[in-house]
């Protein structure tokens, strides 16, 4: 911005050239101000074919106004404020809708109670086009408060509307209108003013013959009718900008009051169109929207209790398993769930998933831990206590989910069972249970206590009662497959791996109740970028080459590995390699980097943090090809690999083509890919290299 003057520059967005702007024109030619200190910008937007007719037309018809008309082909009235901000001149702002006008001490008035650090709100009246009054609820706020200086945050209410206000540029400095939006980008705009939360607004007294005058039109925003875009996405579109503001900006203050007002255009329409609630909590989710009010659309209670171990917003796979699981199944629920600060980070777009489904949760504050017995013990115990506070409080559960790879989830669904047993017990492995990754006996001593011995005694009133029990993991597994109403299993080799090492009258018990049920796949809206500046192009990509673009999301395991691939690359010939481009998406890349750099491969290759959950399914869809690789089972005690990488199911949603590189025989190998390779041949893995390198766009 250039040096101020003082006095006020009145910004006025016209939308191809409408006349109606006379009006809003006249208005501001009968002001009572000096016109010394003031500054009139029109900025026409959108395409008009008379610009230089209108622009003189105007300067004619208002010669003594300081005026200027400047034309911006954009559509957007946010965009033309944008460019009244830079072309203003004055030491304060104000804006006048085109179809509005100002009584004529408007501007003196305002001008003459403004000052360097604080705002003026002006009174507010709405008129129909036939000039008419009419209540004003707006209007009628700004009257209570005639005379008084206030708080910003206190009246956030009036920073959602563009009108009747006088701020100071300086203010304003680096603060513009939000581009992208459809509607409400004023919201945002002004949203900046609760920060750093030391901001006041002087009210004009009540005495004043101030006033701005809104005219309330059939399409006017106060009077637009109710439909899913304006109610839902672009209400949750600002709601997104607010939040990004918040999160940005520096000091205290909050943008929650505008946020709740925002939500409330999706309540109300909530309320007459409950049918839509699963599509507006995605809308939310893919928005990463957490935090607002579901209450006021939720039902009051559920009859689902979910037990997880490890749930949002903790950044691991088992949690967001569960979180699709819920968003998927689209039903309310309750949910108990472990607090593991102590050995999981957070990431809080996994809670966006289930937040619109969560009715009640509760973390069982105890130390973590997946193998140590007496805290395990200690989380079922709570979690079974937590199950029956609810349900003494009113909740009429039928049925309760429970998920494994963490035990303490299964331990805890067979204390509630064992209490309960009219209750609907659906227990989830992700992977077996008792043996460990290379398919040894997992370790876990079983000390005494309370739940084993509950545990115990379940389990002796069952056929699985004559079972060795040498561990934790032996006696929680035994009880799921004992008391489980329903067992759900990923895959059919996961589910044959259990049950091989049981008695086979024992795994046809639990055959008869058991669900092949592969990992979730969220809706296709997941996928989608949020503009085409989160599109992720290839190095050196340009629309001109065959350049074909690849992705590697996920963690190195001992049994699963990408750095053979990245060998394989390196081994291509140049005019094959030229046309491949391979991002990898990982925790502590570092090596693989290093190993990169050595091979020379930085223009083909590039290694990148791992992402939030809901940023890599939208990356996920931007690529050409994803690559899954299998855990590797040579070697190992299984008889058949039991591992169905949980990515396959991440990767389907997004519509990009997916290359397996599988171990024969694994559930993997078993799912169409329109790639697929051997794990460890390299001759397959370059093959399916020179393939995708020769596919054309």
């Amino acid at each position: 911005m250039n040096t101020p003057t003082p006095g006020i520059s009145i910004i006025v967005p016209n939308f191809r050239g409408d006349l109606r702007i006379r009006r809003a024109l006249d208005s501001l030619a009968a002001q009572t101000i000096d016109r010394a200190f003031i500054d009139v910008i029109v900025v026409v937007n959108g395409e008009i074919d008379n610009f230089d007719q209108l622009r003189h037309t105007l300067e004619n018809e208002y010669p003594a106004l300081p005026l200027r008309i400047v034309r911006y082909l954009g559509a957007g009235a946010g965009q033309a404020r944008n460019i009244g901000l830079n072309l203003a001149r004055h030491s304060h702002i104000t804006f006048v809708d085109d179809d509005d006008y100002l009584s004529p001490e408007f501007l003196q008035v305002g001008y003459e109670l403004s000052g360097p650090d604080y705002i003026v709100l002006m009174p507010m009246r709405d008129e129909t086009l036939e000039g008419e009054e009419l209540p004003s609820s707006l209007g009628a706020r700004i009257s209570m408060l005639s005379g008084k200086t206030v708080h910003i945050s206190s009246i956030a209410w009036a920073l959602g509307f563009n009108a009747a206000k006088i701020v100071p540029r300086a203010l304003l400095e680096g603060v513009r209108y939000p581009e992208h939006l459809a509607s409400g980008e004023d919201v945002v705009f002004f949203s900046h003013l609760l920060y750093p939360g030391t901001i006041e607004a002087v009210v004009a007294p009540k005495n004043t013959r101030a006033s701005y005058r809104r005219i309330l039109r059939d399409d006017s925003v106060s009077r637009k009718p109710e439909s899913f875009d304006f109610n839902v996405r672009q209400r949750l579109d600002v709601i997104a900008a607010l939040r990004r503001t918040e999160d940005s900006a520096p000091g205290t203050g909050s943008a929650l009051p505008l946020v709740r007002s925002q939500f409330n255009f999706v309540v109300k329409y909530l309320n007459g169109h409950s049918e839509v609630y699963a599509q507006v909590a995605t809308e939310a989710a893919v928005r990463e929207l957490t935090g607002l009010e579901w209450s006021l659309v939720q039902p009051k209670t559920t009859d689902t209790l979910v037990i997880s171990y490890c749930f949002p917003p903790y950044s691991d796979t088992a949690a967001n398993v569960v979180a699709k699981r819920i968003a998927t199944a689209q039903r309310h629920v309750d949910v108990i769930s472990a607090n593991m600060d102590a050995v999981r980070g957070t990431d809080r777009s996994t809670w966006a998933i289930v937040d619109p489904w969560v009715l009640r949760h509760e973390r069982i504050n105890r130390p973590a831990s997946f193998a140590n017995w007496p805290l395990i013990s200690e989380f079922a115990e709570q979690a079974e206590k937590t199950a029956k506070k609810w349900m003494r409080s009113g909740r009429r559960y039928s049925t309760v989910y429970t998920r494994a790879m963490w035990s303490g989830s299964l331990a805890a669904g067979a204390l509630i069972k064992s209490q309960c047993p009219e209750l609907q017990w659906v227990a989830e492995f992700s992977d077996p249970l008792r043996f460990d990754s290379v398919g040894s006996h997992r370790a876990g001593p079983l000390s005494n206590g309370e739940v084993t011995r509950r545990l115990h005694d379940v389990l002796s009133t069952t056929n699985f009662a004559r079972l060795p029990i040498e561990t934790h993991f032996d006696l929680v597994e035994y009880c799921t497959f004992a008391l489980a109403d329903k067992v759900l299993f990923t895959n059919e080799n996961q589910m044959e791996v259990m049950l091989e090492s049981y008695p086979e009258e024992l795994a046809q018990q639990v055959r008869s109740k058991a669900e092949i049920s592969a990992h979730p796949v969220l809706s296709s809206e997941f996928y989608r970028a949020e503009s085409q500046h989160d599109k992720q192009q290839p190095l050196g990509y340009n629309h001109t080459t065959n350049v074909r673009s690849l992705a590697y999301f996920g963690n190195f395991y001992e049994n699963r590995s990408i750095g053979h691939l990245v060998e394989e690359i390196a081994q291509l010939p140049p005019a094959t390699r030229s046309r491949l481009s391979l991002t990898i998406y990982c925790n502590n890349g570092e090596g693989l980097a290093e190993a990169v750099a050595r091979q020379g491969l930085e223009g083909t290759v590039e290694v990148r943090p791992f992402v939030p959950y809901l940023e890599f399914l939208r990356k996920a869809g931007t690529y050409d090809v994803l690559v899954v690789e299998d855990s590797t089972t040579s070697g190992s005690s299984f008889s058949k690999n039991p591992f169905l990488p949980s990515k396959y199911a991440d990767y389907l949603g997004g519509g990009s083509d997916i290359w397996s590189i599988v171990e024969p025989g694994s559930p993997l190998s078993q799912l169409s890919t329109a790639y697929r390779s051997t794990v460890g041949e390299a001759e397959s893995i370059r093959a399916t290299l020179h393939e995708i390198a020769g596919a054309q766009r």
